[in-house]
């Protein structure tokens, strides 16, 4: 979250048809009316809203409704809406929220029904095709219980990143089949490596300063992999894609018991911890950020990261690395299996008390048509429309077809009022599973203890 950290114009075309605007404006009667409007946006400051904030003009051209987007880091974004939505405020018509928040929006009844501004022909924008998302990423991100309370914002995935030109390296692809007994996986969209070949090819490319790696001398040392291991957002997320990955998980399918202690779990958490030797040393104060760093100074050999990293790794102006990074599937335990990465996305939502919700939600149905989705991923959007995924210049980018891939095999996790506090005792003991304060046994029975005593607190 940079989460959530952090990818990335063909000319779209105006709406030229006024009446469509004239009926469709609500509160304001006419384009005069609209002319006179000002959005309020909160959101993160990475590059999705980035790339918001440079199409708006768009949206003032087309509306005559001028936006105003407010950007500030993730944890004091969210601080902000929450605060927001707790006095009733109305400083922003529209907000980025985080997935896991949507059950808290519901029940407090902070944000609009979207299901109702789509069901009057007034209020809804007929670019808008509801069929371009998928039921895994609506779910996520703006649809609780059945009813649709916003649309996407994001839709960033974690998946394997790995250094291309050492994977590639003859001399690399000798010495690892002879200290091995395999061949050195070569990591693709569809499939990667197992968890058991992933310790072993960090293991292998963890070396010290002085040594070498495909044939050149290492001027710092190069490390097999990178833990994200701080008590951060950053260790809850990452550690979904081992977790589920190697089968466990935190709630049963009946989303009332809590599973965490299972035998898959705690092997998860034994394993994750494990990795630790061949991270940097200061892995338990890592982030999202630290992570993107070593790999942009060329000292991690693969990870596992998030989609909207990319275009930081890919510059050349601040990394050492651009071109050389490849994109794949995230390891699984079987062969047979099929790779599970951790969603991190955001939904856009109208604030319940704007004072212009009629164009709030228009400005939300407008970010999400499918030819501002395209002209918005050029310039920094993680789109949530299907056919942009599909679309050939989107696909040229760096990443795009490893994270679309990752989107048809998302871990799947609970957006309940409740959320928000499961992910806090889970990162908390996480964390001190990391620093062996608590053995993986002893982590994982203690989150299954906390997260039925909330369930079960919610559910009286």
């Amino acid at each position: 979250m940079k989460y959530l950290h952090r990818i990335h114009v063909l000319p779209f075309f105006l709406v030229t048809t006024l009446l469509f605007f004239v009926t469709g404006c609500g509160e304001e009667d006419s384009q005069s009316a609209q002319s006179g409007i000002t959005l309020h946006v909160l959101g993160e400051d990475y590059s999705p809203m980035q790339g918001l904030e440079k199409m708006a003009p768009k949206f003032t051209e087309e509306t005559g409704i001028e936006v105003r987007i407010a950007r500030f880091d993730a944890e004091t974004a969210r601080k902000k809406y929450l605060s927001e939505f707790q006095a009733g405020a109305t400083n922003y018509d529209v907000v980025m929220a985080a997935f896991y928040d949507l059950g808290l929006l519901v029940a407090n009844r902070w944000v609009l029904n979207f299901d109702e501004v789509l069901a009057d022909p007034k209020r809804r924008d007929p670019k808008l095709r509801m069929e371009e998302f998928s039921d895994a990423i609506l779910d996520l991100t703006s649809r609780y219980q059945g009813e649709l309370y916003g649309l996407p914002c994001s839709a960033q995935s974690m998946f394997l990143w790995y250094r291309k030109d050492l994977f590639a390296s003859a001399k690399e692809q000798a010495a690892f089949k002879e200290s091995y007994g395999y061949e050195l996986p070569q990591p693709t969209v569809e499939s990667s490596m197992t968890w058991k070949q992933y310790r072993d090819v960090a293991k292998f490319f963890t070396r010290p300063k002085g040594f070498t790696a495909a044939g050149e001398k290492l001027e710092q040392p190069l490390y097999g992999t990178v833990l994200q291991a701080k008590n951060h957002r950053a260790l809850w997320f990452e550690f979904q894609n081992y977790l589920y990955g190697m089968g466990g998980a935190w709630i049963a399918s009946n989303a009332k018991t809590a599973v965490a202690d299972s035998e898959e779990s705690i092997a998860a958490l034994a394993y994750y911890v494990g990795l630790m030797p061949f991270a940097p040393p200061g892995a338990l104060n890592y982030t999202w950020d630290e992570a993107l760093t070593l790999f942009q100074n060329g000292q991690a050999a693969m990870g596992v990261m998030w989609s909207d990293s990319i275009a930081a790794v890919e510059d050349s102006t601040a990394s050492r690395v651009t071109g050389k990074i490849g994109y794949a599937a995230n390891p699984v335990r079987n062969a047979e299996d099929k790779p599970v990465s951790a969603f991190g996305g955001w939904g856009l939502f109208v604030n319940a008390n704007s004072k212009h919700p009629d164009a709030a939600a228009r400005f939300v149905q407008w970010a999400n048509r499918p030819d501002i989705q395209l002209a918005w991923a050029k310039v920094g959007g993680i789109p949530a429309t299907l056919s942009t995924y599909a679309d050939p210049e989107y696909a040229a980018l760096p990443g795009s077809p490893a994270h679309a891939a990752s989107l048809d095999n998302l871990a799947t996790w609970s957006t309940a009022p409740y959320s928000p506090r499961l992910i806090d005792v889970g990162q908390n003991l996480l964390a001190r599973g990391m620093a062996s304060e608590l053995t993986p046994d002893e982590t994982m029975s203690r989150i299954t203890a906390r997260f039925q005593s909330i369930i079960e607190e919610h559910a009286k």
